[in-house]
Order: structure tokens, then sequence, then C-alpha cells
């Protein structure tokens, strides 16, 4: 009994380090895009700044 608990044990093991790979690559992937995103919104951030142009000045020059 005690060499099948062994490969029970075994089996779940190496089952459980496949669902691992498989939860890794999807993070991966979800980071590789969430770095796409970011790439993306500083460029949107970039085009509106450019639209609204230069601040105007807090204080008055006396």
């Amino acid at each position: 009994m005690g060499g099948g608990l062994f490969a029970g044990l075994a089996w779940v093991l190496r089952h459980m380090d496949n669902k691992f790979e498989k939860v890794d690559a999807k993070f991966d992937k979800i980071g590789a895009e969430l770095g796409e995103l970011r790439a993306d919104l500083n460029d949107v951030k970039v085009a509106v700044a450019r639209l609204e142009g230069p601040h105007p000045p807090l204080f008055l020059p006396r």
C-alpha cells in the first residue's frame, strides 16, 4: 500500500506542476499585455499634453 500511496502523490505533484506552468504562462502573457498598454497610455498622455499647450503662470510678474 505504501508504493501506491507514493505513486499517487507523485502523480498529484506532477499534475500540479503542469497546472502551475499553464498559470505562469498566462501571467507572463498578461504582464506583456500590461507593458504594451502602459506604453500606449504614455503616448496618449504625451499627445494630450501637447494639445493642451503650456500651463499659464500662477503668479503674474510685477
